[in-house]
C-alpha cells in the first residue's frame, strides 16, 4: 500500500483538492486514513436528494433535517452524525419534517399522509423508537399537531390548530395541557430550553385590536414581554 501525506493551504476546497490529487497520481482505489485540521464551512447534501434542509443541531453536533427526492416534495427526515446520514420514517406517514433535536439526540418533527385524511401529527424519535402526538386525538382531517420543543418523549410542547382554533400546548406524563394566557384567542410556542422555559406569543383577546404579543413561560407562570 502506498501512503501519501500532503498539506492544503488555508482556504482550499477540500473536495476539489482531493479529486485533483487523485487524478494527478492516477489513484483508482484510494482511501483517507486520517486528517488533521478544520473546515471553515461545509455543505451537507443527502446523496441522491433533489434538496436537503438542515433545521436543528444539538450541543454534540448532531444535525437534524429533511430532504426530498424530487423538487418541492420533502418526504423523509434524517440526522447527520459522525460523517454519515441516517434516514427515518415514522410509521403511517408519507411526508416527514424534522424540526428540533435536544441534547440527548431525541428528534421532534411533524408528519402526515395527504391522501389519508388523518391530519398532521407530531412525533419524537428517541433511541430508535417513535412516539406519536395529537393534541386532540379525535380530531383528524383538518387538525395539525406540530412540535416545537422536546426534553424527552414525556416532556414536549407544540402547537395545535384546525379550522376553528389555534393554541399552544404542553405534553407531560401523558397529559396535554392547553396554554391560553390572559384569555388569548390564539397562542403559540416557538422554542424552549433545558430549564423548561418556553417562548412564543399570543393574540390579544380583544377581537378589535388583534394585537400579537410575546410570551415567556417559566416555572409554571406566564409572562408577557414587551420592548420598551
Amino acid at each position: 500500500m502506498l501512503v501519501y501525506a500532503f498539506r492544503l493551504p488555508q482556504g482550499a476546497d477540500l473536495k476539489a483538492e482531493l479529486e485533483r490529487f487523485t487524478r494527478d497520481h492516477a489513484l483508482r482505489a484510494g482511501c483517507i486514513l486520517t486528517c488533521v485540521g478544520n473546515l471553515s464551512q461545509a455543505h451537507l447534501r443527502m446523496p441522491g436528494a433533489a434538496n436537503t434542509f438542515l433545521v436543528a443541531i444539538n450541543d454534540q453536533g448532531v444535525v437534524a433535517g429533511w430532504y426530498g427526492v424530487t423538487i418541492g416534495r420533502p418526504i423523509r427526515g434524517f440526522y447527520y452524525q459522525y460523517g454519515a446520514f441516517t434516514t427515518f420514517d415514522p410509521p403511517g406517514s408519507e411526508l416527514k419534517f424534522a424540526t428540533k433535536i435536544n441534547r440527548a439526540g431525541d428528534i421532534a418533527g411533524d408528519c402526515y399522509t395527504p391522501q389519508a385524511g388523518t391530519g398532521t401529527f407530531g412525533f419524537v424519535l428517541s433511541h430508535g423508537h417513535f412516539h406519536k402526538y395529537k393534541a386532540q386525538p379525535g380530531n383528524e382531517r383538518d387538525a395539525v399537531t406540530s412540535l416545537s420543543y422536546v426534553i424527552s418523549p414525556d416532556d414536549v410542547a407544540g402547537n395545535f390548530n384546525n379550522i376553528v382554533q389555534q393554541y399552544a400546548f404542553i405534553y407531560a406524563n401523558g397529559v396535554y395541557t392547553q396554554m391560553t394566557p390572559f384569555n388569548a384567542t390564539v397562542s403559540f410556542v416557538n422554542a424552549g430550553n433545558a430549564a423548561r422555559t418556553l417562548v412564543g406569543g399570543y393574540l390579544d383577546s380583544n377581537k378589535l385590536s388583534r394585537i400579537s404579543r410575546s410570551l415567556l413561560r417559566g416555572a409554571g407562570a406566564m409572562h408577557e414581554l414587551r420592548t420598551p
